[in-house]
């Protein structure tokens, strides 16, 4: 539940800056770089957001409309297109921190 609240409220905070999602890039890139720690990969990217699209869809019904999935699709892009990096940046830490603790 605590994940759920974290989530929802970086959303909303995106969703509070689409006009300038400039102060939400260093919360994106932190969150990237600590989900390396939970095992994440890039390759959920895709299935997240689909889930979440899915989601969306399904809970709106017929307030879902096709401007609201564009700008949904935008920020899922954005959002990702930080995240994801960061991600690959934390994992290839990871990697590094304990290749050098195993050779100690």
């Amino acid at each position: 539940m605590i994940h759920a609240t974290g989530v929802m409220k970086t959303v909303g905070a995106a969703v509070d800056n689409l006009d300038d999602l400039a102060p939400i890039v260093p919360v994106l890139t932190k969150l990237g770089k600590k989900h390396a720690k939970y095992k994440v990969v890039p390759e959920h990217f895709p299935i997240v957001g689909e889930a979440l699209l899915k989601t969306l869809d399904q809970g709106l019904g017929k307030l879902w409309t096709g401007e609201m999935k564009a700008s949904w699709v935008k920020l899922w892009v954005i959002t990702v297109s930080v995240m994801k990096p960061a991600l690959i940046e934390g994992i290839e830490e990871a990697t590094e921190a304990k290749g050098k603790k195993e050779s100690s």
